[in-house]
Formats: structure tokens, sequence, C-alpha cells
């Protein structure tokens, strides 16, 4: 009876062991984060596809130029649009613990395509470690009226 206790205990703290190891193999695998930008387009603005090992997925629904109140910011003003777009999808990364760095993938929906290169533009400002890949569609009319654009993101948290 004795031997059988003692091969017991021995399993039980044999299993734990393995059961610690795991998890902290689990969690430096988590905090190695890598990303690899797959043919990036720098004129354009964008990368054909990001490759990313590790991390936290964050999806942003579509975001758009709206106050705390769902009112439209910068009628008329594209430029202005973009930008309250951005702060806006700045504030809801940084309430998930990311930034607009960790973005690796976005759809940009917009009332007209002429504002394209506007867009590209202003997204070189933002973007500072590598372009996120992305699709620029038109789209006939947003959820707020008056808005001409909203953006739809995934991000990966470094952790």
């Amino acid at each position: 009876m004795e031997r059988s206790s003692r091969d017991e205990d021995y399993a039980m703290k044999h299993l734990v062991f393995l059961i610690g190891l795991f998890v902290m193999s689990s969690a430096v695998t988590a905090l190695a984060q890598e990303r690899e930008m797959i043919i990036p387009v720098p004129q354009s603005a964008y990368s054909q596809a990001v490759k990313v090992k590790g991390g936290t997925l964050v999806f942003l629904s579509g975001v758009g130029p709206v106050d705390e109140k769902g009112g439209l910011v910068a009628p008329g003003d594209f430029a202005g649009q973009v930008k309250a777009t951005w702060e806006n999808m700045r504030r809801i990364l940084a309430k998930a613990g990311g930034s607009l760095d960790d973005i690796v993938t976005m759809t940009v929906y917009t009332t007209e395509r002429r504002w394209g290169e506007i867009f590209t533009d202003m997204r070189k400002d933002v973007f500072k470690t590598g372009y996120p890949s992305s699709a620029f569609v038109e789209a006939r009319k947003l959820r707020t009226p008056g808005a001409f654009l909203e953006i739809q993101a995934i991000a990966v948290l470094r952790e």
C-alpha cells in the first residue's frame, strides 16, 4: 500500500510539473509575436498580406467619423472625416490595450472612389511600422448620413 501511495504521489507531481511546463511554454509563445509584411506596396500604403504569429485578435466594427453621441464630425470634409475616424479607431484600440500600429488588415468603405489618393496619403502618416493589408471599396450609402467613409479592421495586439 505504501508503495502505491508513493507512486501516485510521484505521478501527481509529474503531472503538475508537465502542466506547468506547458503553461509556461504557451505564455512565452504568446509573448513572442512576429509580423511579416508580404509584398508591401509603399506608394499605396498597404501590404498584399500580413503574416502574424502570436498575439490577441481585436475586431473593429465599422468605425466612422462620429462623436460620442453618434453625430457626424466634419460634414462635407473628407480629410476631416478621415482624421476623426482614425481618432475613433485610436480610442477603441487603446481601450483594448493596443494602437493603430496593431492593425493588420482593414476594409475602407467610401461613398466615392475619387478620395482614394487622399486617403492613401493620410494613411502614410498613420502607419509607421508597416502597412496593413487593405481593400478600398465604394459603397452607395454608409450607416451615418453624410459620412464619406467607414473603416472595418482587425488588429493583433502584442502580448
